[in-house]
């Protein structure tokens, strides 16, 4: 739209192109992260979804980029639209298509967030309370994405109504007022749902008071992107809305999501031993230590009807864990000679129940 003259927002694209360039960055960090403390082969499900993000997260900046140069329905004056040419027309409704496909982007990069979310809090429950509620809140998350996905979808009908130029489109193929409300409600509410996870898990854990506080406080910034989601609502619903406010804050609620959701990878990049190697050429991974731990649980004691245990008298039945730990060992020795005592910092846990 800014190169048919109607308006202009010089900070736009700047900005949109700077929140990409460090969203990409810090995703990129993080798989080296990752690449470095448990290797490709170590990879679990939230890494994987690293890759889609990174694409989502590409398409997503395209598609707001051309819906701003291109223009869109939404913005173009009534009073001007007998006085578009016919390049001008076509470029509102390409750029109206651009701004459909940035929907899809959008809503899908939020909930591939959401997913890695569920992933890296799977990855640290362990038996607690929390693995069952991850179970259902995965459920609900996906349930919301199919409403959503399929808001966008059907919310306007024909398709070909999203990008109508003249005569001016209603709000639901314009404004897509139905796709902003939807979106809103499902991501407010899984988001909430998500940070209710964690910060009691954190108390939980065995660590200084100050390390909890602090995650817990940077774990809290989700409530940044239910802010921004509901902020883009209000502005979208005003009297006044535009293309420009609704991807504005849609692509800093964008930034901030993967923000939150990496950024707790990358705290080995501020230790010590995530910079050195054994054999000087960088590899972290010979670092690690493997150790199996079982424990036993009396279950019963009690008479058992087959002739063979009849014959021996009472058994007693125990429930065995076996646990295969991947823990960090600790590098040369201290400085009066004597070895480094057992390792402290567990990393990766394989559990399995054996009766």
């Amino acid at each position: 739209m800014a190169d048919l003259g109607f308006y202009s927002d010089q900070s736009f694209l700047p900005e949109q192109w700077t929140e990409f360039g460090l969203g990409v960055l810090i995703i990129f960090v993080r798989m080296a992260v990752r690449i470095r403390t448990v290797g490709v082969r170590g990879f679990q499900g939230d890494d994987y979804f690293a890759f889609l993000a990174i694409a989502l997260l590409a398409m997503d900046g395209v598609t707001v980029h051309l819906s701003y140069v291109l223009g869109t329905s939404l913005d173009v004056p009534i009073t001007l639209l007998d006085s578009l040419t016919p390049a001008q027309f076509s470029s509102v409704v390409a750029g109206s298509k651009a701004e459909l496909v940035a929907w899809y982007s959008y809503t899908a990069l939020i909930w591939v967030m959401k997913a890695k979310m569920l992933f890296l809090y799977k990855r640290l429950t362990l038996g607690l309370w929390q693995a069952r509620a991850i179970k259902w809140l995965a459920m609900f998350c996906a349930l919301a994405y199919t409403a959503v996905f399929l808001t966008v979808t059907f919310g306007c009908h024909p398709i070909s109504e999203n990008w109508r130029v003249y005569p001016p489109p209603n709000k639901k193929c314009g404004l897509k007022i139905q796709n902003v409300i939807v979106t809103c409600a499902f991501n407010v509410s899984t988001d909430l749902a998500l940070l209710s996870i964690p910060i009691p898990l954190l108390w939980k854990v065995k660590t200084s008071l100050t390390r909890k506080l602090f995650i817990s406080l940077f774990l809290s910034s989700g409530i940044f992107v239910i802010a921004a989601s509901i902020v883009r609502t209000a502005l979208t619903l005003s009297s006044e809305p535009s293309t420009i406010t609704v991807n504005r804050w849609g692509i800093r609620e964008v930034f901030v999501g993967v923000a939150t959701v990496n950024l707790p990878i990358l705290r080995p990049l501020f230790t010590k031993r995530f910079w050195k190697s054994d054999d000087g050429e960088g590899s972290s991974r010979e670092s690690w230590e493997s150790y199996n731990l079982t424990t036993q649980t009396k279950k019963s004691a009690r008479r058992e009807s087959l002739a063979a245990i009849k014959a021996e008298g009472n058994y007693d039945v125990y429930v065995s864990r076996s646990y295969s730990v991947k823990v960090e060992r600790p590098e040369g020795r201290s400085t009066d000679g004597s070895p480094f005592g057992p390792p402290t910092s567990v990393w990766e846990i394989d559990k399995k129940s054996i009766v």
